[in-house]
């Protein structure tokens, strides 16, 4: 999320100067840019703390999920084979490329279409600027997510190590 920052940053003092010298169609460009980028690091910023909170609640209730009990998460029935959904975002700038793995998207809790889309457009905007993982990362991000993403079960997060469970 910092090479989201960075690239905020500049695209933002781009539009300033460049409407300080009255090339208004470039300043224009460069503050909807700026404006997609703070919404990428909204977007990103809220689904962090999201994850951090299901995986707070998974971890709190992880032994009634291993011995089989059906518990409520944000309205949903939760057990140890609910599937999970992860897709991923790629962002690049100049020779940092990195990818973001999205939180456990849960079918009827998650707005799986608007997170995949989401996480596809980040990608499909932020990813190409890195050099040379860009310009590979972005392309298997892409057709991952097109293809519906990861699909795994909440078992397999409770299996997982803490930084694994994390991370994925």
């Amino acid at each position: 999320m910092n090479l989201i920052a960075i690239f905020f940053v500049l695209a933002s003092l781009l539009a300033w100067s460049t409407y300080e010298q009255m090339d208004y169609g470039f300043a224009s460009a460069a503050a909807v840019a700026a404006g997609f980028l703070a919404f990428a690091w909204l977007f990103l910023r809220s689904e962090e703390k999201k994850r951090k909170e299901f995986m707070g609640w998974l971890a709190d209730n992880s032994k009634a999920l291993l011995d089989g009990q059906k518990l409520t998460y944000q309205g949903a029935v939760i057990h140890r084979d609910t599937p999970i959904f992860f897709f991923q975002t790629c962002v690049s700038f100049l020779v940092a490329t990195t990818k973001i793995v999205s939180r456990p998207l849960i079918a009827n809790v998650d707005n799986l279409a608007g997170a995949k889309a989401s996480y596809t457009i980040i990608a499909a905007l932020l990813g190409w600027w890195g050099f040379p993982w860009g310009f590979i990362q972005t392309p298997q991000v892409l057709l991952k997510n097109i293809k519906g993403g990861e699909q795994g079960r909440v078992c397999q997060l409770l299996a997982a190590s803490p930084s694994q469970a994390i991370k994925h």
